[in-house]
């Protein structure tokens, strides 16, 4: 029994096992194809991974992405997705006034005519 996968529609390298409704990515290495599971059955999600492995290429083909990495083009990308760390992330710093700010806000009020702060309210 040989399976079938069913092309996508409208959507480049992209095939779909009509049993399991799971998408794959149809690589092109050489003369040969090869349909690798990206192990999901949401599009968004398999348009994302065929657009990182397009992304790869083009990059590979920059010389901005070492030729080395060209080995992982076997893993299939969720794989590699999964490996991936993220930085911990900082949180953002929260803004300070000066003193000295708040200090001449106060000196303009009171040269204003205001006497005291309860004046302000």
């Amino acid at each position: 029994m040989s399976l079938k996968y069913q092309k996508a529609d409208d959507e480049p390298l992209l095939f779909i096992n009509p049993e399991t409704g799971i998408y794959f990515l149809r690589k092109r290495q050489g003369k040969t194809d090869t349909h690798v599971s990206l192990q999901t059955t949401k599009i968004v999600v398999a348009r994302k991974l065929r657009d990182d492995y397009k992304s790869a290429i083009r990059l590979r083909k920059l010389g901005l992405l070492p030729a080395e990495d060209a080995q992982n083009e076997s893993t299939p990308p969720v794989e590699r997705a999964a490996n991936v760390t993220v930085a911990e992330e900082k949180p953002a710093a929260t803004p300070t006034t000066p003193p000295d700010l708040i200090t001449s806000a106060v000196s303009m009020q009171l040269k204003k005519g205001h006497r005291s702060g309860t004046d302000w309210w």
